[in-house]
């Protein structure tokens, strides 16, 4: 049997994927790591903070938070591949408004998050495989360290 810690899935002290229920998809694991985040090397693109994540190839991945655009209509979270910049029309996140993307052939992509912290569990930023979006789980790498 799974066990639920902080909203997050683990069965045996292995991550589960995906946990259905009447069919319908209910949880899907969080592959943005706020550990990770904070241990990130200092890159930028287009003065976004970011940083990389080895996903599978040719697989689609949705990006969800709870950051709201600003005031002047701009998204501070960001999904994009390595041949992107961030930009608010091509690759912004926001509350209500999520992304989808395929990853190319490398699977590599970048999530940049700028003018927020991640880290106090206030802001949340969620990363999962496939095209529904789930409600926020830490990730359970944040949850197992």
């Amino acid at each position: 049997m799974a066990d639920i810690t902080h909203g997050t899935w683990i069965k045996d002290g292995t991550p589960v994927d995906k946990v259905f229920s009447n069919g319908s998809q209910v949880y899907g694991r969080n592959l943005f790591s706020v550990h990770d985040w904070d241990a990130k090397p200092d890159l930028a693109s287009n003065f976004v903070p970011y940083m990389n994540i080895q996903l599978e190839p040719s697989t689609a991945y949705t990006l969800t938070t709870n950051i709201s655009l600003e005031s002047e209509g701009w998204s501070d979270v960001f999904l994009f591949k390595d041949d992107e910049t961030p930009g608010t029309q091509t690759s912004g996140v926001s509350s209500g408004v999520g992304r989808t993307l395929t990853t190319s052939s490398t699977g590599n992509v970048k999530v940049g998050v700028r003018n927020h912290s991640v880290s106090d569990g206030t802001n949340w930023v969620k990363l999962e495989k496939g095209t529904i979006a789930t409600p926020w789980s830490l990730a359970p790498e944040d949850v197992l360290k």
